[in-house]
């Protein structure tokens, strides 16, 4: 699973075709739910959609989050501006 340790030495297909060692084991089960997930978005979603949904890079872990837009009118505020102490107003709702 995944590419060649650094310091490998050989052919890349040996790598990729070998047995698993003990640490893959280990990761296979999640490798399956994923590979499940993916088969089955592509069926629901559409090639495209699927991949661009899964294949989408993560925010980083403690970086700053993009706020929705529906967050904004709820009136959630962005990690920036809570640090720059900038004030947002939830828009008031309608009846």
């Amino acid at each position: 699973i995944g590419r060649p340790p650094p310091g490998f030495r050989g052919d890349v297909a040996d790598y990729v075709l070998g047995n698993f060692d003990s640490s893959e084991k280990a990761e296979l089960g999640g490798v399956v739910e994923k590979a499940v997930a993916a088969a089955t978005a592509i069926v629901k979603e559409g090639v495209n959609s699927a991949m661009n949904r899964l294949n989408a890079k993560a925010p980083p872990r403690n970086g700053p989050q993009d706020t929705t837009k529906a967050e904004l009118r709820a009136g959630v505020q962005t990690k920036a501006e809570l640090r720059a102490g900038v004030q947002t107003k939830a828009e008031p709702k309608k009846t």
